[in-house]
C-alpha cells in the first residue's frame, strides 16, 4: 500500500520537494514572527507575503521579461504575411532569370511546390509545439498551486511533520536531525547565491 501510495504521488514529488525546501529555509523566520504574534495562521500568511516578495515576485518578473523578449524576437523574425506572396514570386522570378540557374532547368512549379511543403512543415511544427507548450504551462500552474498549498501547511505545522518523519526513519542517534540541518543549510546557501 505504501509503494502504491508513493507511485500515486510520483507526479507531485517535484512541487512537494520545493515546498519542503522553501519551508525549511524560511522556518527560522516563521518562528520569529510566530514568537511575537502567537497566531500560527496569521504568522504563516505574513511569511507567505514575504516569500512572494523575496522569491516569487523576482521569478515572475524574470519569467515575464523572458516571455516578452521571446515574443519580440518572434515578431522580428516572423515574415510579413502580406508581402510573403510577393516575396515568393520575386524569388521565383530571380531564380528563373538567373543564367546560371537556367542551366539547372529549375521549373517554377517545382519551386512553388517545395516552398509550399516548407511552409506546411513550419506551420505543423509550430502547431505541434504550441500544443505541448500549452499543456506544459497548465501542468506547471497545477504543480505551482500544489506547491503553495503544501507550503502553507509545511510552514505552519513543519515541526510536527519533521518530528513524525524523524520518528519513522530508522537511522537513530540523531542522524536524521543532523541530515536535515545539513540539507537546509545547503539549500539556504544555494538560494542565497541564486538570489544574489
Amino acid at each position: 500500500v505504501t509503494l502504491l501510495f508513493l507511485y500515486l504521488l510520483k507526479p507531485f514529488f517535484f512541487p512537494l520537494f520545493w515546498a519542503v525546501v522553501i519551508a525549511g529555509v524560511f522556518r527560522p523566520l516563521y518562528r520569529r514572527i510566530n514568537g511575537k504574534l502567537h497566531r500560527p495562521n496569521l504568522s504563516t500568511l505574513i511569511l507567505f507575503m514575504m516569500i512572494a516578495l523575496i522569491v516569487l515576485l523576482p521569478a515572475g518578473i524574470i519569467g515575464k521579461m523572458a516571455f516578452n523578449e521571446s515574443v519580440r524576437l518572434y515578431a522580428a523574425l516572423a515574415p510579413d504575411t502580406q508581402n510573403m506572396d510577393q516575396s515568393l514570386h520575386r524569388f521565383i522570378d530571380t531564380i528563373s532569370g538567373n543564367s546560371v540557374l537556367r542551366l539547372l532547368n529549375i521549373e517554377k512549379a517545382v519551386v512553388v511546390s517545395k516552398a509550399t511543403e516548407v511552409a506546411q512543415g513550419i506551420v505543423s511544427f509550430i502547431l505541434s509545439h504550441l500544443k505541448s507548450l500549452t499543456q506544459n504551462t497548465l501542468g506547471l500552474l497545477v504543480k505551482f498551486a500544489i506547491m503553495l498549498y503544501a507550503l502553507f501547511f509545511l510552514i505552519r505545522d513543519g515541526d510536527r511533520f519533521l518530528q513524525t518523519v524523524i520518528r519513522h526513519l530508522p537511522m537513530g542517534m540523531g542522524r536524521e536531525t543532523f541530515l536535515y540541518e545539513r540539507f537546509i543549510a545547503t539549500a539556504r546557501s544555494t538560494l542565497k547565491v541564486t538570489l544574489i
